[in-house]
């Protein structure tokens, strides 16, 4: 069986510094990745380490 790759829209990572509205950002991913590349960087985004980070709080 094949990976498949995903391209989407990834809503909300951050906001428009200029406006304040959520700003959805373009990732991609392999299926069953615990994680997405940001598709205009090409930075790693953990989902993991994003959870970790929620529940220290």
């Amino acid at each position: 069986m094949n990976p498949v790759l995903k391209l989407y829209y990834k809503q909300p990572f951050g906001f428009d510094e200029e406006t304040g509205v959520p700003k959805p950002i373009l990732v991609y991913s392999l299926t069953g990745d615990v994680g997405v590349v940001d598709g205009h960087t090409g930075k790693w985004i953990s989902f993991d380490k994003m959870w970790e980070e929620r529940t220290k709080e």
